[in-house]
């Protein structure tokens, strides 16, 4: 009996130990770098604004492969179809008016834009550094684990400052369009040449748009960077300008439509 006893418990003992041991051998698995090919963060508790702004430009450009002549007026009927839809809070007669003149000051003088822009010095010093992230980061799509680990980073010291609630949900919000934004574009092979601001403003120019005064008598206010940067950088802009899924949207759908990338 006692040697049965002793049998049943070193084959116990045997089998914590092979548990144990499977337990070491196996290969821990590469999360971080698989959940990073993907835009989501759960940890920023404003995500669904950049969510809600790729299922919007998805929207518009589904609209746009089925209707000929597709305008500017069709991409913001769109949206407020998708607004009603959602039962968000409706958007004015002009609420899209001030978007070819955002996305020219955006596209152009980023600095200056966000400088313009009516937010505390706290905000536009953090609405920097995440601009100066997308401006280093990678060109082609191979890169974006390495981008979305940056903003990561710059999002989880945002949460960690000292800043407002407010404040955090502003640059939170930027943030996470930067990180939907730029998967949406930078998986467009077509964007990965450089950004022309020349030939955006003859576009421009060519549309009836003026720029600014202060991009006509400088230049080279604009660093070189692939188009999908200066789409997303825009984009980001766009949000800037009145914290609206709906403006960052419709801003990047007006400029890679006036960058002819569509």
């Amino acid at each position: 009996m006692k040697q049965t006893v002793y049998s049943c418990f070193v084959a116990c003992v045997a089998l914590v130990f092979a548990i144990s041991g499977c337990n070491k051998n196996t290969k821990p698995q590469p999360s971080l770098l698989v959940a990073n090919d993907k835009p989501n963060n759960p940890a920023n508790p404003h995500d669904s604004f950049g969510y809600w702004h790729n299922v919007i430009l998805d929207s518009i450009e589904h609209q746009r492969e089925l209707e000929r002549g597709f305008s500017f007026t069709g991409s913001c009927n769109v949206i407020r179809r998708f607004y009603q839809r959602k039962e968000w809070p409706g958007l004015g007669a002009s609420h899209f008016d001030p978007i070819p003149e955002i996305v020219i000051s955006a596209a152009t003088d980023i600095t200056g834009f966000i400088n313009r822009s009516y937010w505390g010095d706290s905000v536009k010093q953090r609405l920097q550094q995440l601009f100066a992230i997308l401006q280093h980061s990678p060109t082609d799509s191979l890169g974006y684990p390495g981008l979305k680990t940056s903003l990561l980073s710059f999002e989880k010291q945002v949460q960690e400052s000292k800043l407002s609630e407010a404040d955090k949900g502003v640059i939170l919000k930027c943030s996470s369009l930067a990180r939907f934004s730029a998967y949406r574009w930078i998986h467009r092979p077509a964007l990965m040449k450089e950004y022309d601001q020349q030939a955006l403003l003859k576009n421009a120019e060519r549309i009836g748009i003026e720029a600014p005064s202060i991009v006509l008598r400088q230049k080279g206010l604009f660093k070189k960077v692939a188009q999908w940067i200066a789409i997303t950088m825009t984009d980001i802009g766009g949000a800037i300008a009145d914290l609206s899924v709906a403006t960052g949207a419709e801003a990047s759908d007006f400029m890679s439509e006036l960058m002819n990338l569509n």
